[in-house]
Protein backbone atom coordinates (compact mmCIF):
# COMPACT_ATOMS: atom_id res chain seq x y z
CA UNK A 1 0.00 0.00 0.00
CA UNK A 2 1.27 3.46 -0.75
CA UNK A 3 2.14 6.03 1.77
CA UNK A 4 -0.75 8.27 0.19
CA UNK A 5 -3.27 5.61 1.32
CA UNK A 6 -1.87 4.96 4.23
CA UNK A 7 -1.25 8.61 5.39
CA UNK A 8 -5.08 9.23 3.90
CA UNK A 9 -6.58 6.17 5.73
CA UNK A 10 -4.66 7.37 8.98
CA UNK A 11 -6.29 10.51 8.79
CA UNK A 12 -9.41 9.40 7.63
CA UNK A 13 -9.90 7.20 10.72
CA UNK A 14 -8.36 9.91 13.02
CA UNK A 15 -11.01 11.97 11.75
CA UNK A 16 -13.53 9.19 12.35
CA UNK A 17 -12.71 8.60 16.27
CA UNK A 18 -12.50 11.90 16.86
CA UNK A 19 -15.93 12.64 15.34
CA UNK A 20 -17.52 9.63 17.40
CA UNK A 21 -15.90 11.54 20.81
CA UNK A 22 -16.82 15.04 20.30
CA UNK A 23 -19.64 15.40 17.52
CA UNK A 24 -19.08 15.12 13.76
CA UNK A 25 -16.58 17.80 12.17
CA UNK A 26 -15.35 18.45 8.13
CA UNK A 27 -11.51 19.25 8.00
CA UNK A 28 -10.68 21.99 6.04
CA UNK A 29 -8.49 20.50 2.81
CA UNK A 30 -5.46 22.46 2.13
CA UNK A 31 -2.96 21.45 -1.14
CA UNK A 32 0.78 22.13 -0.69
CA UNK A 33 4.46 21.82 -1.77
CA UNK A 34 7.15 20.26 0.04
CA UNK A 35 10.58 20.52 -0.72
CA UNK A 36 12.14 17.27 -1.54
CA UNK A 37 14.57 17.09 1.56
CA UNK A 38 11.11 17.79 3.66
CA UNK A 39 9.07 15.61 1.60
CA UNK A 40 11.39 12.78 2.62
CA UNK A 41 11.62 13.55 5.77
CA UNK A 42 7.51 13.61 6.42
CA UNK A 43 7.36 10.12 4.53
CA UNK A 44 9.81 8.85 7.19
CA UNK A 45 8.73 10.34 9.88
CA UNK A 46 4.99 8.15 9.20
CA UNK A 47 6.90 5.16 8.28
CA UNK A 48 8.94 5.05 11.99
CA UNK A 49 6.16 7.28 14.16
CA UNK A 50 3.11 6.65 12.25
CA UNK A 51 2.47 9.96 12.72
CA UNK A 52 2.30 13.30 10.36
CA UNK A 53 0.92 16.26 11.45
CA UNK A 54 -0.42 18.06 14.71
CA UNK A 55 -2.54 19.62 17.65
CA UNK A 56 -3.02 22.31 19.48
CA UNK A 57 -5.57 23.91 22.20
CA UNK A 58 -7.44 27.62 21.51
CA UNK A 59 -7.98 27.67 25.66
CA UNK A 60 -10.27 30.06 27.12
CA UNK A 61 -10.37 30.97 30.55
CA UNK A 62 -13.53 32.26 32.99
CA UNK A 63 -12.68 35.67 32.36
CA UNK A 64 -13.74 35.26 28.23
CA UNK A 65 -9.88 35.32 27.23
CA UNK A 66 -7.89 33.04 25.03
CA UNK A 67 -4.22 32.24 25.97
CA UNK A 68 -1.96 32.34 22.94
CA UNK A 69 2.20 32.28 22.36
CA UNK A 70 4.56 34.04 20.33
CA UNK A 71 7.29 31.88 19.42
CA UNK A 72 10.93 32.71 19.48
CA UNK A 73 11.58 32.99 15.96
CA UNK A 74 7.97 34.64 15.16
CA UNK A 75 6.37 38.23 15.19
CA UNK A 76 3.27 36.41 14.94
CA UNK A 77 0.97 34.50 18.01
CA UNK A 78 -0.51 31.88 17.45
CA UNK A 79 -2.37 29.01 19.47
CA UNK A 80 -0.14 26.48 21.57
CA UNK A 81 0.45 23.38 19.47
CA UNK A 82 2.91 21.41 18.23
CA UNK A 83 3.84 18.44 15.84
CA UNK A 84 2.57 14.58 17.21
CA UNK A 85 4.78 12.32 18.45
CA UNK A 86 4.87 8.42 18.33
CA UNK A 87 2.49 6.55 20.63
CA UNK A 88 0.33 10.28 21.52
CA UNK A 89 -2.71 10.74 20.70
CA UNK A 90 -3.87 14.26 18.89
CA UNK A 91 -5.21 15.22 22.41
CA UNK A 92 -2.91 14.22 24.24
CA UNK A 93 -0.28 16.59 21.54
CA UNK A 94 -2.65 19.53 22.35
CA UNK A 95 -2.12 19.02 26.10
CA UNK A 96 1.53 18.33 26.21
CA UNK A 97 2.24 21.38 23.29
CA UNK A 98 0.14 23.64 25.90
CA UNK A 99 1.62 22.41 28.89
CA UNK A 100 5.02 22.94 27.48
CA UNK A 101 4.46 26.01 25.93
CA UNK A 102 2.55 27.93 28.54
CA UNK A 103 2.58 25.90 31.36
CA UNK A 104 -0.98 25.74 31.93
CA UNK A 105 -2.75 22.24 31.87
CA UNK A 106 -5.94 21.72 30.19
CA UNK A 107 -9.10 19.23 29.39
CA UNK A 108 -10.11 19.18 26.19
CA UNK A 109 -13.71 20.05 25.59
CA UNK A 110 -13.96 19.45 21.71
CA UNK A 111 -12.70 20.07 18.32
CA UNK A 112 -12.55 23.69 16.86
CA UNK A 113 -11.65 22.73 13.83
CA UNK A 114 -9.31 20.50 11.45
CA UNK A 115 -7.15 20.86 7.97
CA UNK A 116 -6.42 17.76 6.29
CA UNK A 117 -3.28 19.09 4.14
CA UNK A 118 -2.25 17.12 1.03
CA UNK A 119 1.13 17.57 0.49
CA UNK A 120 3.15 17.02 -2.67
CA UNK A 121 6.47 16.74 -3.61
CA UNK A 122 8.10 20.40 -5.65
CA UNK A 123 9.06 19.41 -8.72
CA UNK A 124 8.10 15.56 -8.61
CA UNK A 125 5.73 12.82 -9.52
CA UNK A 126 5.57 11.19 -5.96
CA UNK A 127 2.33 10.58 -4.24
CA UNK A 128 1.14 12.88 -1.93
CA UNK A 129 1.15 12.68 1.76
CA UNK A 130 -1.41 13.63 4.45
CA UNK A 131 -1.15 15.29 7.07
CA UNK A 132 -3.80 15.98 10.14
CA UNK A 133 -3.73 19.26 11.83
CA UNK A 134 -6.67 19.43 14.62
CA UNK A 135 -7.41 22.62 16.73
CA UNK A 136 -9.15 21.17 19.92
CA UNK A 137 -11.40 23.97 22.71
CA UNK A 138 -9.64 23.60 25.72
CA UNK A 139 -9.94 24.75 29.20
CA UNK A 140 -7.48 25.29 32.32
CA UNK A 141 -7.94 22.56 34.80
CA UNK A 142 -6.37 24.43 37.48
CA UNK A 143 -5.25 28.31 38.54
CA UNK A 144 -1.70 28.23 37.32
CA UNK A 145 -0.68 31.70 35.53
CA UNK A 146 1.06 31.49 31.91
CA UNK A 147 5.23 31.41 31.74
CA UNK A 148 6.55 30.83 28.85
CA UNK A 149 8.31 27.54 27.72
CA UNK A 150 11.55 27.20 26.44
CA UNK A 151 10.87 27.59 22.82
CA UNK A 152 8.52 30.29 23.51
CA UNK A 153 9.24 34.35 23.64
CA UNK A 154 5.92 35.34 24.67
CA UNK A 155 2.48 33.96 26.44
CA UNK A 156 -0.59 36.29 27.28
CA UNK A 157 -4.37 35.60 27.56
CA UNK A 158 -6.29 37.34 24.83
CA UNK A 159 -9.88 39.22 24.77
CA UNK A 160 -8.96 40.36 21.16
CA UNK A 161 -7.19 39.65 17.87
CA UNK A 162 -4.05 40.52 18.23
CA UNK A 163 -2.15 42.77 15.37
CA UNK A 164 0.00 40.30 14.30
CA UNK A 165 -0.92 36.73 14.02
CA UNK A 166 1.17 33.69 12.63
CA UNK A 167 -1.47 32.32 10.12
CA UNK A 168 -4.30 33.98 8.27
CA UNK A 169 -6.75 31.25 9.95
CA UNK A 170 -6.81 33.31 13.28
CA UNK A 171 -8.53 35.77 12.11
CA UNK A 172 -11.61 33.28 11.75
CA UNK A 173 -11.70 32.18 15.57
CA UNK A 174 -13.86 34.20 17.69
CA UNK A 175 -12.49 36.96 20.26
CA UNK A 176 -13.81 37.43 22.62
CA UNK A 177 -13.19 33.90 23.25
CA UNK A 178 -16.70 33.00 23.37
CA UNK A 179 -18.89 32.04 20.45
Amino acid sequence: MSISTRSRERADATIERLGDRYGEFTPTVREGALTQPRYSETVNRFEADGVIGGAGAWVRDQRDRVLLVRPRDSKGWVDPGRAQRAGESLEATARAAVGEQTGVEISIEGVRHAQLFEYQAEDRGWPPVYALNVLFDGEPTGERQPDAGDSIGAVDWWRSLPNTVAYEEMTELPFPATD
